[in-house]
């Protein structure tokens, strides 16, 4: 939230952080998994979306996290570019797993990844699930005393 609210008001001068609008810039940023880019590039979109709009077309956010700074490598332009750039540095048993655990549409439990991939041991299974949360691809959730994982939100152009 504080990356949000540092970035927009270089976008939109009259961008302040308010308490009616926090909440809101704090849910962005949770629809986002925290990654700096994305955070990044939907302050880009003050000057043009007002911050409810903006956190209610997350779903598109191909669409709609385009226009970074020009003068960057082209990876960090748009989050599109970002996580197919992330996917290629993938190994293939990770590649595979993250295949695999797209069928749970709300997240799955360690078991639910032992079951997807049958091709590699359950311990071989935690390592490559360990990797993919290490490189940000599933993003590990503390629900209690139980771990829960999920993919990066899915996105659709």
């Amino acid at each position: 939230m504080v990356l949000f609210a540092q970035r927009a008001p270089g976008i939109d001068c009259g961008f302040t952080l308010r308490d009616d609008n926090a909440v809101i810039i704090a849910n962005i940023c949770r629809l986002l998994d925290g990654i700096p880019l994305a955070i990044e590039l939907a302050a880009r979109r003050v000057n043009i979306l007002p911050v409810l709009v903006l956190s209610q077309n997350l779903n598109k956010r191909f669409r709609i996290l385009t226009g970074g700074d020009r003068t960057a490598l082209p990876r960090h332009q748009t989050m599109r570019a970002v996580i197919d750039w992330s996917y290629e540095l993938l190994d293939e048993d990770e590649r595979a797993l993250l295949r695999r655990v797209s069928v749970f549409v709300n997240g799955f439990k360690l078991g639910g990844a032992v079951a997807v991939d049958t091709n590699i041991d359950d311990l071989k299974v935690f390592d490559v699930l360990a990797s993919l949360v290490d490189k940000s691809m599933v993003v590990a959730e503390s629900n209690g005393d139980a771990l829960r994982y999920r993919r990066i939100r899915p996105c659709r152009p």
